[in-house]
């Protein structure tokens, strides 16, 4: 073995023992059968699949991060207990079905990444890793959570997206700095009221569960702005207090009606995609509103209150069968992208030349002829406008 001695270096090599060295280097790469004794890394490390690796008395001032990215029913190596000294740990895409290491000695790491692995539980000790911020465990199979994560009192990020997890312990609302909870692509049929006590989350995600209402305290959290409800069974939303949001998805719910979204005056982006809503009061009071997806739901007529989103530029009417517009679609005047496919629509009126900055108008599946084709191809000149092809153009195109 070659042993270096009081250099300043920015590689590290295999089958080397470094004693009293400095390190400036960001990454160490298959490093195998090396050791570190008394030496110094200067700027923040990560060593990605190392073998066999010793660090004695050494001083991380920054990161030190261990990448393992194992091979098909390969285990974790037992020399990771040499990292004690972690600061964060990324074992992704591993499919690991436990932790066979005691995740306590890791006492350091700040960030622990765990997703797309197959994990079904995670030990009590997880809560002893009190200087974790970032916890990702996305894409596993848990189905429970140990009470003791409500001990980890500094995460801000925390992604539980994609598992299999039916309840949601009280404990969750035990995070006082937490901004980031992906709760999305789970069991949920409902949610503590603890969820209310994340005063500084700015980001939830609820996409996909199986939730029929919300609890009213999550109007309490009101530093949020960005919620995902997407794919749920709700038929309200009790979010008229939280006047931060920028943007809300409640796509594929059961809404026929919006109450309380006019306070909404910070929204800039809203899809309401797949429901039944066949009016929209007080949504023109959201001025700020730059995307709207109105798609698939009972619409027979465009709302006088979409008209008035003067600064919208992107608007999905599409799946509204038979909804009739009126001259006045022609006051939004930022539109650039606009979206009518399968609407039923013969014409459209002649105001629809005022939407100058139209770059893109998609009206296929409708049932539009030749000549009114031309004209509205003639009324927007700078538009790339999308019609279903003709008999003539599907036979031509397969030539």
């Amino acid at each position: 073995m070659k042993i270096v001695k009081g250099q300043s270096l920015k590689k590290i090599e295999s089958k080397t023992r470094y004693e009293g060295c400095s390190f400036y280097c960001a990454q160490a790469k298959k490093v195998s059968n090396s050791s570190f004794d008394h030496c110094s890394f200067r700027t923040g490390i990560t060593f990605f699949n190392p073998r066999n690796c010793k660090f004695e008395n050494c001083n991380f001032s920054e990161k030190f991060g261990l990448t393992l990215r194992l091979r098909p029913r390969q285990q974790l190596p037992l020399d990771i207990s040499e990292f004690s000294e972690l600061t964060h740990l990324d074992l992704m895409h591993n499919k690991l079905n436990k932790l066979p290491i005691k995740i306590e000695r890791f006492s350091n790491l700040v960030q622990l990444d765990l997703c797309d692995n197959e994990l079904t539980e995670l030990p009590s000790e997880i809560g002893q890793l009190s200087n974790l911020t970032h916890l990702n465990l996305g894409n596993n199979r848990l189905k429970t959570l140990p009470s003791e994560i409500g001990q980890l009192l500094n995460l801000t990020y925390l992604d539980l997206g994609l598992n299999k997890i039916k309840v949601l312990p009280p404990e969750i609302g035990q995070f006082p700095n937490l901004t980031y909870l992906d709760l999305g692509f789970n069991n949920f049929e409902n949610l503590p009221p603890e969820i209310g006590k994340l005063s500084n989350l700015t980001h939830l995600d609820l996409e996909d569960n199986e939730l029929e209402m919300l609890p009213p305290e999550i109007g309490e959290l009101s530093n949020l702005t960005h919620l995902n409800l997407g794919m749920n069974y709700l038929d309200s939303l009790p979010v008229n207090q939280l006047t931060k949001l920028v943007q809300l998805n409640c796509c594929c719910n059961y809404l026929s009606e919006l109450q309380g979204i006019s306070q909404l005056t910070s929204l800039i982006e809203l899809d309401l995609s797949s429901n039944f809503l066949s009016q929209l009061q007080g949504i023109d009071q959201l001025s700020n509103l730059q995307k709207l997806n109105l798609s698939s739901n009972k619409l027979e007529v465009v709302p006088t209150e979409v008209n008035k989103l003067s600064n919208l530029t992107e608007l999905d009417l599409s799946s509204n069968d038979g909804i009739e517009f009126s001259a006045d679609i022609g006051k939004l005047q930022n539109l650039t992208i606009l979206y009518l496919e399968c609407c039923g629509i013969t014409q459209l009126p002649t105001k629809i030349k005022q939407l100058s900055l139209l770059r893109e108008l998609s009206l296929k599946q409708n049932k539009i002829g030749g000549k009114m084709r031309k004209k509205i191809k003639f009324l927007l000149p700078n538009t790339k406008v999308l019609f279903d092809k003709t008999f003539f153009e599907l036979f031509t195109s397969e030539e």
